[in-house]
């Protein structure tokens, strides 16, 4: 029935937010990665505007995925657009201009403890600039607690997240966070995903069109794959009930 309500590829915004340095953009490039290595033909764009001297997200960065494959086809029902969005203060009209159309966000927080006041001035701006449409439950959403490579004790951990969310006064907002969190580490997976390219002959790692396959996934991937996937997922009912 989804195949034939939607026989042309839609176009769907995705938007990662959260404070400077949390790993927005780090997430969006290793999803991309794996993509790459997994389903090449599925990914579309990758961009990235930074500071050249920083490396911080100077406006965005942008990926855009297929998803949802057409049976027999090498076509794709759905455009997943992924922006994210600059973390510094100073860039909160760049952000205001990100988040205009989105269907669905991911939010990231720092995991660093030492990042809990960025975690909640960015939490409060969201809500600020957001708020009525989540709250109406016009925006989806999932939240990705990145950095937890982390030691224990340094970094915030699931019985934290929502103590943030109470501290940064949008609870209200987000109920049920239990079922909305996936927790990861972008440096873990870039590092276990190494080690497998490194150590892996190749003819075990790649099927017979040259794919990666995905059992050899390293487990550390899946929050970052799952984070962006279950909003996808989550959007697409939303726009289908809609119709």
């Amino acid at each position: 029935m989804l195949i034939h309500k939607y026989r042309t590829m839609r176009s769907l915004k995705i938007c990662y937010w959260g404070p400077t340095m949390s790993g927005k953009t780090f997430t969006i490039t290793a999803v991309k990665v794996m993509k790459s290595l997994e389903d090449p033909k599925g990914v579309f764009d990758f961009v990235t505007v930074a500071d050249q001297q920083t490396g911080r997200t100077v406006f965005f960065d942008q990926a855009v995925f297929g998803f949802g494959s057409k049976p027999e086809t090498d076509e794709y029902l759905f455009k997943i657009h992924v922006f994210t969005t600059a973390g510094q203060r100073r860039l909160r009209e760049t952000r205001k201009v990100v988040l205009q159309g989105i269907h669905g966000l991911v939010i990231v927080i720092d995991a660093d403890l030492d990042n809990w006041e960025e975690n909640i001035w960015s939490l409060r701006e969201l809500k600020e600039l957001k708020g009525e449409d989540i709250l109406n439950k016009k925006i989806p959403f999932t939240i990705f607690v990145n950095k937890q490579d982390l030691p224990w004790g340094k970094k915030i951990s699931q019985r934290h997240v929502q103590q943030l969310f109470d501290s940064a006064g949008v609870s209200d907002l987000f109920p049920n966070l239990e079922d909305h969190i996936f927790h990861g580490s972008c440096q873990q997976a870039k590092t276990d995903l190494q080690q497998i390219l490194q150590n892996t002959p190749r003819d075990i790692l790649l099927d017979k069109n040259g794919h990666f396959k995905r059992e050899h996934r390293p487990s550390s991937f899946n929050p970052l794959m799952k984070s962006l996937e279950s909003i996808v997922k989550n959007v697409i009912k939303k726009q289908f009930s809609a119709q």
